[in-house]
């Protein structure tokens, strides 16, 4: 490989044998509220092989299955040089490669070992500015799957605008997930943690406010100042995003419904329903990728 970049600089091969899922803007326009570019799930061939020195772009590169490999620079490497002050590290499942749009990366698959990725390509840094070079992060890759399923399911199908816009969203918020914490209240981090852990649980605002240490009515002015939200308010919209997440894996409503905190499948389908504006039946449930 160093001789290949000796004399091309660059590769960019996705090989006879990869199969790839792709939407881009053209077929869900929502995608540039996020400033997506391109997202896909790739079926890696043992000719995939991607190396680029002035991006342009930056990438989340997240492995569901097998093995591939990832280029990382030592400590010390200048932007222009990826082979000599460098070195490939495996990329396993549950690791995502984040990667800027100033730094050189790459990435491969092995020989005859399988390697599922999903990735997102965005046109503005999709890392912290104070890591320009890639690196891995250890995340749960899996909703970012499900949620970039559910959207090449419905832009290659009946790509309502508006289910486009959720999943769209949905495949933002994974990605960002791979790689940093959810944005949590700053006082309240730990009890939306609790909170979080914790759904099926019936919380009532004096069992949040005992959580948080704090009384009810100042957990109010807190919850209310630090998310827009009151309380209870906060807790469905924790419960709420939980329940998406869960349908568009394949659970059925009744399965969801105790595991997010409600009694019966009618109390979480109305609370869903007016919080989400469709019924929890609509999200579309993910389908086997063709062979």
């Amino acid at each position: 490989m160093g001789e290949i970049l000796k004399t091309i600089g660059e590769i960019h091969s996705i090989g006879a044998s990869t199969k790839e899922t792709i939407v881009s803007p053209a077929q869900c326009p929502a995608l540039l509220q996020h400033h997506i570019l391109l997202a896909g799930i790739s079926e890696a061939g043992p000719d995939f092989s991607f190396i680029r020195f002035r991006p342009g772009k930056s990438q989340i590169l997240a492995c569901t299955h097998g093995r591939g490999e990832v280029w990382l620079p030592n400590e010390e490497t200048d932007h222009n040089s990826i082979e000599t002050q460098g070195k490939w590290h495996p990329c396993t499942a549950g690791e995502t490669y984040v990667t800027s749009a100033t730094a050189a990366h790459g990435y491969h698959a092995r020989r005859r070992q399988p390697w599922r990725v999903c990735w997102v390509v965005y046109d503005l840094p999709a890392m912290d500015q104070a890591r320009p070079q890639p690196f891995l992060a250890q995340s749960d890759t899996r909703l970012l799957q499900s949620a970039l399923t559910g959207l090449c399911q419905e832009a290659s199908g009946v790509a309502d605008p508006a289910l486009l816009e959720d999943w769209a969203r949905l495949v933002h918020i994974y990605a960002m997930r791979t790689i940093q914490r959810p944005p949590d209240p700053r006082r309240l981090r730990a009890l939306w943690e609790t909170a979080g852990a914790s759904l099926a649980r019936p919380w009532s605002l004096d069992d949040l406010a005992k959580a948080a240490g704090m009384g009810a009515e100042q957990l109010r002015r807190v919850c209310l100042r630090e998310t827009g939200r009151s309380p209870m308010q906060h807790l469905t919209s924790l419960r709420i995003t939980r329940a998406t997440a869960l349908l568009a894996t394949g659970r059925s409503v009744k399965e969801v419904a105790p595991a997010v905190g409600y009694q019966n499948e009618f109390a979480f389908s109305s609370t869903y329903s007016r919080w989400t504006g469709r019924s929890p039946s609509s999200v579309p449930k993910p389908q086997p990728m063709p062979e």
